[in-house]
């Protein structure tokens, strides 16, 4: 047992070893560091824990049809803003105008 263990202990001090090991956990502290400054959120046990059980299902993106209502995509959220201000644009489509059936028509 004695002999495992310092077996382990002469591979983990090689420097070949411990110097990327020290550069990953540097610059993960950096970018979490980074992260709770920028963003205004902490990086705690449970956060790390959730990050690494997340499954593929749970980590599709937010714009995925299975999780979002159609009628409410960011799609439509260029011409809902040109339909809301106003404005008449070549590139403005009615139909993709989320509150175009609330407003009176224009004139």
């Amino acid at each position: 047992m004695s002999a495992l263990l310092t077996a382990l202990s002469i591979s983990v001090t090689v420097k070949y070893i411990t110097k990327p090991i020290y550069i990953v956990a540097l610059f993960s502290a950096a970018a979490a560091s980074w992260i709770m400054q920028k963003l205004g959120v902490i990086i705690d046990n449970h956060m790390i824990r959730n990050a690494t059980q997340t499954t593929p299902a749970g980590a599709r993106p937010p714009d995925d049809p299975g999780l979002v209502d159609e009628t409410l995509s960011r799609d439509k959220l260029f011409h809902t803003v040109l339909g809301l201000m106003d404005v008449n644009a070549k590139h403005y489509d009615q139909a993709l105008d989320v509150t175009s059936g609330c407003r009176a028509p224009s004139r």
